[in-house]
């Protein structure tokens, strides 16, 4: 894993003062690849390349890449296909060390002969930037479900790209903050879609490629695979089907550990990393395990994981406390490049901090939730597509009534699950799926806000429009509400936006390099050509998933265990040990958003969630690292 940074001017040279403005940004990418610093210097562009070596861990590898003269490339990610591809395509390259052929090398080969079109053969994670000379040209390309980040500034004079925001914002420093992508942000926990904090600066949206030419931007999407469940739809034999998935993800696995440093196993001892660790057993592959615990029983999924683990040495274990989580959250806010309110960002910031100590590479279960339906949105999806018709005065009473009731701090309650279901279910579509998701529902939403206009933007759902579109979901997309759609709404939004975003950002802090087998080509097709059937069944999630694990050795207990999500008790650890902190927001929140948000409306919140009269505490997290990250950029302003 790498981070890469360009600079491109097109109406003037760059001085000196802008070439240590442009190495300083790089530096700030330095946790991404602390292994080596490239730097090509030209009158018009600069581009710039931090490594963490993962493959041939020689210099031959070293970016920016150039073995053709006007042809450049930096690269961030894995192509796990690269020496299938060396072998079909490029047997007679001059370029390759036939020693030890790189995924870099061969990224650089297929960019040479196919530009853009080398996209569709790649199989990984990636972003990268392909500067061409002779055309004068730029190609800026993301991976397929955007694990890999790559954020852009371009207007008529320059372009700039970066693996994080915070190398182009040290770079422009007359930007503005954007109001709305903030609301979006408050709701969410997370900027989605092509959104970032900034106007002007944006996310490359997973599956599309920009070229930059003589100064014209184009944005092509290149990749596009909605779920459609028709793939064994009438196929009886179940173990068919479940030989035939465990074959393409037996192979996935293989192609996931290719790697010239130690890899691990993140196994949090739930369905989809138990999969992927009994998966290597069966390939005969010893590998270091690694778990995060809590000494509260409630959240503590340690004990589970370790029964899983054949070999007592591979298992490794680290328990933390409410006092390495407030720790993490100090440290995390003071370098994040975009809020991001995500909890489990600080389980998987510590679980990668434990793991760097001696392995490079860890690989996950990401994404296995949002391709085969794992979340217990896909239960309440069941419901939803039998009450929907229910007229929207009968929710609002329902509502009314479970309000009454003082809401609890355990994992997942079943007010909890009760109140955030009945923050969509009178909505249509995939407004319903995104108000389920949300930190607080619209109206309470709005009511936080001071501005009149940001108030009705939120009330009228033109938030959620937003959001949606933003994510690449037109309108005929946004209104369908079947079990397809809500996978689809998952791929689009909540995977790359909110997943891949904390478990790059995490593991980046820590130098640390995390892949998942469930995102490769041949998986995500699979799954989203797979009959529902086979994803949910019998009120099961991930259907597929438990009979293939149970299929590997898995015991009946595993097999039929509920999602628990990478969670910690940060709610009743906010009420308990971080009260002091947690008051001193209302008046920060107020000065950080302009008088955006009311203190006096903030205070109440906080004051219901501190004596247990209500669970705010995803919106209290993205608050308190907005603020953390506000202060850190203070000169900015909202328009």
């Amino acid at each position: 894993m790498c981070g890469i940074l360009g600079w491109n001017k097109r109406n003037s040279e760059f001085n000196d003062n802008e070439i240590k403005i442009f190495k300083n940004s790089l530096e700030l990418l330095d946790s991404r690849g602390p292994d080596n610093t490239g730097l090509i210097i030209n009158s018009d562009t600069l581009i710039g390349h931090k490594r963490l070596k993962i493959l041939d861990i020689t210099d031959k590898s070293n970016q920016p890449y150039r073995k053709s003269k006007g042809k450049t490339l930096v690269y961030n990610g894995e192509i796990y296909n690269y020496k299938e591809l060396a072998n079909s395509y490029f047997k007679d390259s001059k370029f390759f060390n036939k020693e030890s052929i790189s995924d870099t090398q061969v990224v650089y080969e297929c960019l040479l002969r196919y530009k853009e079109n080398s996209v569709n053969l790649f199989d990984g994670m990636y972003a990268f930037a392909w500067h061409d000379e002779d055309q004068n040209s730029i190609l800026i390309a993301r991976d397929r479900l955007g694990q890999k980040p790559l954020y852009f500034y371009h207007d008529e004079n320059e372009t700039i790209y970066s693996s994080e925001l915070s190398s182009i914002i040290a770079i422009k420093n007359n930007l503005q903050l954007c109001k709305k992508n903030f609301s979006q942000y408050i709701k969410n926990g997370y900027y989605p879609g092509e959104n970032t904090p900034f106007k002007k600066v944006y996310k490359l949206l997973p599956g599309h490629y920009l070229i930059i030419k003589n100064g014209q931007l184009r944005k092509i999407k290149y990749w596009q695979n909605k779920p459609v469940s028709k793939l064994f739809k009438n196929e009886i034999d179940e173990e068919k089907v479940i030989n035939i998935f465990l074959e393409k993800f037996i192979r996935s696995c293989e192609k996931t550990h290719k790697a010239d440093v130690p890899v691990g196993i993140f196994l949090s001892g739930g369905i989809d990393s138990s999969l992927v660790y009994k998966a290597y057993k069966y390939l005969g592959i010893d590998i270091q395990t690694f778990t995060v615990g809590f000494k509260d029983s409630e959240y503590d999924e340690s004990r589970k994981a370790k029964k899983l683990v054949s070999n007592i040495r591979e298992y490794n274990e680290i328990i933390i406390d409410s006092g390495d989580v407030f720790n993490a959250i100090e440290y995390i806010s003071s370098l994040i490049d975009e809020p991001h309110g995500d909890p489990g960002f600080i389980n998987a910031f510590l679980l990668t901090k434990f793991a760097s100590e001696k392995i490079k590479v860890g690989l996950t279960g990401d994404g296995a939730d949002e391709l085969f339906g794992g979340y217990a949105t896909f239960h309440a999806q069941s419901i939803y597509r039998k009450i929907k018709y229910v007229p929207a005065f009968g929710f609002k009473l329902l509502n009314n009534f479970v309000n009454l009731f003082p809401e609890s701090d355990g994992y997942m309650n079943n007010i909890f699950k009760l109140k955030r279901f009945l923050n969509g279910a009178d909505k249509k579509g995939l407004l319903s799926y995104i108000n389920w998701l949300s930190c607080e529902n619209n109206v309470f939403l709005s009511k936080l806000f001071s501005h009149e206009k940001m108030s009705n933007y939120i009330l009228s759902n033109q938030l959620d429009f937003d959001v949606l579109r933003k994510c690449d979901l037109d309108d005929k997309e946004i209104i369908k509400d079947d079990f397809d759609a809500l996978l689809y709404f998952y791929q689009k939004n909540f995977l790359p936006g909110f997943v891949c975003q904390h478990t790059d950002r995490a593991s980046m802090m820590n130098s640390l390099e995390v892949r998942s087998p469930f995102l490769n080509n041949e998986i995500i097709e699979f799954a989203n050509s797979l009959s529902k059937i086979y994803k949910y069944k019998n009120n099961q999630t991930k259907y597929i998933l438990r009979r293939a694990l149970e299929k590997l050795g898995g015991s009946n207990e595993l097999v039929s265990r509920k999602k628990m999500g990478f969670t910690m008790p940060l709610a009743r650890w906010q009420r308990l040990y971080f009260s002091e902190k947690i008051k001193k927001i209302p008046k920060k929140i107020e000065d950080c958003t302009e008088g955006m948000l009311d203190h006096k409306r903030v205070d109440s919140l906080i004051n219901d969630h501190l004596i247990g009269k209500k669970n705010h505490y995803q919106i209290i997290h993205s608050m308190m690292i907005f603020i953390s990250w506000r202060e850190r950029n203070s000169n900015y302003n909202f328009e």
